[in-house]
């Protein structure tokens, strides 16, 4: 019976930190580098396409009182780097892909297409997420995959004394009390001896 008790008390303790987790996020805002590339046939050859740039995502954030959270607004993409293809000489584009975003991040993934270019971008973690970006490149779509890195925050990531990835702001979802692990201790005492 005490051992049950003890798997109960500990389900009660791990479960909602594997949930909290698994469902804290971070946002999106900020400047993210990349570079990769992929296999393409290009004029009849085979080749390989290589796409390394920046993403600056500007965003801006609110208090949500309904949930004891922030939510993120985007206001904008842009994504500067450059193509080239490898095997053939000159050939080297530079590119600027902008647009307006004005709406909400839902946490989850971001994506959005400019000037022809879809880009998706997957949070991963506080600093990586997973990118991938299909362009047409010589009148063929090409997709590269690859790991975005955050070098820099968003301005407005910690207006009013709040942080991403402290363990404080975010949600709390799955916190745990901290008088339950007071217990723990006195119920490994009462085991069958």
């Amino acid at each position: 019976m005490k051992r049950r008790l003890l798997l109960l008390l500990l389900a009660v303790i791990l479960i909602p930190a594997a949930a909290y987790s698994y469902y804290y996020v971070y946002p999106v805002g900020g400047t993210w580098e990349y570079s990769g590339s992929t296999a393409m046939v290009y004029r009849g050859r085979d080749a390989v396409l290589y796409d390394t740039g920046r993403i600056v995502i500007d965003t801006d954030y609110e208090y949500d009182w309904w949930y004891d959270d922030y939510d993120e607004w985007i206001e904008s993409f842009r994504a500067r780097g450059t193509i080239s293809v490898s095997g053939h000489d000159g050939f080297y584009q530079e590119y600027d892909d902008y647009r307006l975003i004005r709406q909400w991040y839902d946490f989850r993934s971001f994506w959005t297409q400019a000037n022809g270019t879809y880009y998706y971008l997957t949070n991963v973690g506080e600093y990586y997420a997973d990118l991938e970006i299909i362009r047409f490149v010589d009148g063929l779509e090409t997709r590269i995959f690859c790991v975005a890195h955050r070098i820099r925050w968003d301005n407005d990531w910690d207006d009013d004394d709040w942080f991403w990835g402290t363990g404080g702001g975010g949600c709390s979802t799955g916190s745990t009390p901290a008088a339950l692990l007071l217990l723990l201790p006195g119920l490994l005492l009462f085991r069958r001896k």
